[in-house]
């Protein structure tokens, strides 16, 4: 555990200065955005330039203080100087008089101390507050301990802060309690805030809420998710202790209600990477409807095409592994490259196939085109790709002759009875009852080659050692390709 510690120590102070300098840009940046985009009084702006020179000491203090500790347990670690006691699912490496708490999860906190002050968010948004603190209630916010009263926020993040504060406006108390090493990622700081001019909304008060655009929006922001990223179909807020998944349809509604009460255009300016994905889910197009998919088959299996916002690709189900190798295997025999994986619920198997493959797919067969046709139509998938485009161009027409260089078309004769095979191939007849001769005709050949061949191949003449047919044949230029018999 100490040598772990050690090297996140070590990645934290080469990492720090550059942490708290983007902190003091954010901030900077941030509040004078507020302050353009705003219609605000006087008062209100001073009370803005106030808060973002406090915010810059807070973190100038914080710096100092963070690189003194880091120093300090490096050198303790490396002197075997720390002392390390287990508190039920924590542990606590001491430095001196202060210590880092380690939990079992692997999260490690350097505490940091005294660096606090009181500063006077104004009132940027008069709707819906209510909804907003509701929302905040049931998801991060808490009580401020000791017996308090307040409803406060620890956080990590700099625009949920001051998403918070705006919720929360008036006296507030803001502090950096910590410093968060992680594995991984760079460290974090931890802030502390605590709204002085608002008492604590009950949780089940602001069920009462819980229906609200705006509540929800807040919810979201404090313990919700998108769904699968950029495969996103839905996005999840928490309740109690697991997530309760929500259509994407209500997001277009969240984010109107957010632009309509002020919101968004507050959470544009903090960029807010939560508000930014649910915006993107809900640009997304509408998901296929699971009454009408579109199939295409190929070697007797059928797919169904599917699009995760990015990618297309087709999917065949199966129950059973042996039944998704049989199918990876007759695809292998058509040059179609597939891939086998198991679901979620790991009760069924699926077989897929990426675009290139429908792509190949579409060029060699009708059926693939139109189900590409009747795909795009439903979707309404625009061409923003060049895969894209040469997909939808192959769906709404079939693909031209290939003109690449092939060898000229051969004849395939029926051959009953038996046959002296040629001299040439070193063997004689083996008496098969029906055989089929395979002979290379250049284009154009004229229709006597025909009889010829017919006669030669069913030995009404004679055999192709010493037939008539076959020096005529020969002489006349005739290059045979290659018999095949069955």
């Amino acid at each position: 555990m100490l040598d772990e510690l050690l090297e996140r120590a070590v990645r934290a102070l080469d990492e720090l200065e550059g942490l708290f300098n983007g902190a003091k840009n954010y901030f900077s940046e941030t509040i004078d955005g507020i302050v353009r985009e705003f219609l605000l009084k006087e008062k209100d702006i001073s009370e803005l330039v106030m808060l973002k020179n406090t915010m810059m000491q807070l973190l100038d203090l914080a710096y100092s203080q963070a690189k003194k500790r880091l120093n300090k347990l490096i050198l303790s670690i490396k002197d075997g100087k720390t002392k390390v006691e287990h508190y039920s699912k924590t542990y606590r490496v001491f430095v001196e008089e202060w210590f880092v708490s380690v939990t079992e999860s692997g999260s490690v906190k350097v505490p940091l101390h005294g660096i606090s002050a009181s500063v006077v968010f104004p009132q940027l948004i008069r709707s819906a507050l209510a909804e907003a603190q509701a929302g905040w209630a049931l998801s991060d916010e808490g009580l401020n301990g000791g017996g308090g009263t307040h409803p406060v926020m620890f956080t990590t993040k700099m625009w949920q802060l001051l998403f918070w504060m705006a919720t929360r406006y008036g006296a507030i108390d803001v502090s950096i309690s910590g410093l968060f090493l992680r594995k991984r990622k760079p460290p974090s700081i931890m802030w502390k805030a605590v709204a002085k001019s608002w008492p604590y909304m009950s949780k089940s008060e602001a069920r009462k809420y819980a229906n609200s655009r705006i509540a929800m929006l807040t919810l979201y922001l404090g313990d919700g998710k998108t769904d699968g990223g950029t495969r996103a179909n839905a996005f999840r807020i928490s309740v109690g202790n697991s997530f309760e998944k929500k259509p994407r349809s209500l997001a277009a509604e969240i984010i109107r209600d957010a632009y309509a009460f002020g919101y968004g255009q507050l959470l544009d300016i903090l960029q807010c990477e939560k508000w930014e994905a649910l915006k993107r889910l809900s640009r997304l197009p509408p998901t296929e409807r699971r009454r009408s998919p579109v199939y295409a088959e190929i070697a007797c299996y059928r797919f169904r095409l599917a699009f995760d916002g990015s990618k297309l690709y087709a999917l065949a189900t199966f129950k059973s592994e042996e039944e998704a190798e049989k199918c990876f295997e007759e695809l292998e025999k058509l040059a179609v490259k597939a891939a086998i994986y198991r679901g979620r619920t790991r009760q069924y198997y699926y077989v897929a196939l990426n675009a290139h493959e429908i792509l190949k797919l579409a060029m060699r067969y009708t059926e693939w085109r139109r189900a590409l046709r009747e795909f795009f139509e439903k979707r309404r998938l625009e061409p923003t790709t060049p895969l894209r485009r040469k997909l939808l161009e192959l769906a709404e027409s079939p693909p031209l002759p290939s003109k690449t260089y092939k060898s000229p078309p051969f004849l395939v004769l029926r051959c009953p009875g038996r046959l002296a095979r040629s001299s040439r191939l070193g063997r004689e007849d083996t008496g098969l009852s029906s055989r089929r001769t395979r002979v290379q005709i250049p284009a154009g050949a004229p229709t006597r080659c025909f009889e010829l061949l017919k006669s030669a191949g069913s030995g009404r003449e004679a055999s192709f050692k010493s037939s008539e047919a076959g020096r005529r044949l020969w002489s006349a230029g005739w290059r045979f390709w290659g018999l095949c018999w069955r």
